[in-house]
């Protein structure tokens, strides 16, 4: 599904990316993990094809990916779908809900019943489908991160990208939206600081430092015998936390 080879990129004063080398194979969920300033944001903007690497090389499908005109990206728009780190946020306060979540139906040009398609995305995220006509506003926050994730789900992605959707959810809430996660169908790339959240995924954990890929295998395997210092911090950060 994905492949990233010796991917380098550089900012003024700031190396983000050092020769990273990731392969993720299809229908296997990932969570990237990291703290801040890992690296794990210019990885996703390198994935997503908004910047382009100083060195390396991405490919999504066995197809390289680079920065371009819209029309030449729209094969990588149809393949991955996006949920924002500020999900609820994201959606237009002045739009009905129903009509953001049918935006990448039109963009994309996907044919057919695009308001049948809203009701059914809607109820696979536990939305009520009657309440599309409705703005923002009047969904809790929880709610608003379910109809974030039923846009990002409309045209039918084979590959999910959800950018610390969980980080500003309480664990009531976090325990369902993984359960929810999981359950799609989809393939998941789960961009998170919290390896808790990268256990409950039950796939594959890569773990980013200064820029650096230095740990790589099955969540469970990892978090048995972490090798690497910083997933040893991120896992003592898990420990310390109250119940």
């Amino acid at each position: 599904m994905i492949e990233l080879r010796g991917l380098v990129r550089g900012y003024p004063g700031v190396r983000a990316l050092d020769g990273v080398d990731l392969a993720v194979p299809t229908g296997r969920h990932l969570a990237l993990v990291g703290s801040s300033g890992a690296g794990k944001t210019t990885l996703l903007r390198l994935l997503l094809g908004l910047e382009a690497p100083d060195a390396g090389t991405v490919r999504v499908l066995d197809r390289p990916v680079h920065p371009g005109p819209a029309r030449s990206l729209r094969w990588l728009r149809q393949a991955v779908g996006v949920v924002a780190q500020d999900a609820g946020s994201s959606l237009d306060p002045r739009w009905p809900v129903g009509r953001s979540v049918a935006e990448p139906l039109r963009l994309l040009q996907v044919t057919g019943d695009h308001p049948a398609r809203v009701r059914e995305v809607l109820a696979a995220v536990g939305v009520d489908p009657d309440a599309a006509d409705r703005r923002p506003d009047a969904f809790s926050g929880g709610q608003r991160q379910r109809i974030a994730l039923a846009r990002a789900l409309a045209h039918r992605p084979q590959l999910l990208v959800a950018d610390e959707l969980l980080s500003g959810a309480d664990a009531v809430l976090r325990a369902r939206l993984l359960e929810l996660l999981t359950g799609l169908g989809t393939q998941l790339l789960l961009v998170t600081h919290d390896l808790a959240v990268a256990a409950a995924l039950h796939g594959d954990v890569a773990v980013l430092a200064h820029g650096r890929l230095v740990e790589h295998g099955p969540v469970a395997d990892v978090l048995a015998d972490p090798a690497a210092p910083a997933t040893r911090e991120l896992l003592a950060a898990v420990l310390r936390l109250p119940s």
